[in-house]
């Protein structure tokens, strides 16, 4: 969903080295995280339910910025 772009949500590393979240219909980002200020004890997850165009198939994603939001994403 992601790579052809079709998710709504997608994270990436802009040039200064912050992790941003940006909503893909708009390109505004929904958050904008200083890599260093991403720990084990903070971070910030998303969850969006799609369609997948191709097959029609109904898409739950839950993933982190990091390691330890994905965990909480998947937890939630």
């Amino acid at each position: 969903m992601d790579g052809m772009g079709h998710s709504p949500l997608y994270a990436t590393v802009d040039p200064t080295g912050d992790v941003v979240l940006i909503r893909r219909a708009t390109g505004v980002p929904l958050v904008d995280a200083p890599t260093w200020s991403l720990t084990d004890h903070h971070d910030y997850f998303a969850l969006y339910v799609a369609v997948e165009p191709g097959s029609g198939t109904l898409v739950f994603a839950a993933f982190g910025l990091m390691g330890k939001g994905t965990t909480v994403a998947a937890w939630h």
